[in-house]
């Protein structure tokens, strides 16, 4: 199973800045799992996020335009859960 790491950039000194999480299903309010990369490459593309930096690392295409205490423009990383038993 795979996850999508959102990783957003602020300075230091803003206040309540968004912290890293998974992405998740804006109605069940759960994570969103994949059972493949491919799977989750596909779910990115949907969401218009195509610009591909790392093997599994990719970032939104086009214009951005930056929060209040933003310096760059989020990451979403392809990661595989790991599940401890």
């Amino acid at each position: 199973m795979f996850y999508i790491l959102v990783r957003p950039y602020y300075y230091s000194t803003t206040l309540n800045p968004m912290v890293s999480h998974k992405m998740y299903c804006p109605w069940t309010n759960e994570p969103l799992l994949f059972d493949t990369v491919e799977d989750a490459k596909k779910h990115l593309k949907s969401q218009g996020i195509t610009t591909q930096l790392s093997a599994q690392k990719f970032i939104l295409a086009g214009d951005y335009h930056l929060s209040h205490g933003e310096y760059s423009r989020p990451d979403y990383w392809i990661r595989k859960c790991r599940k401890t038993t």
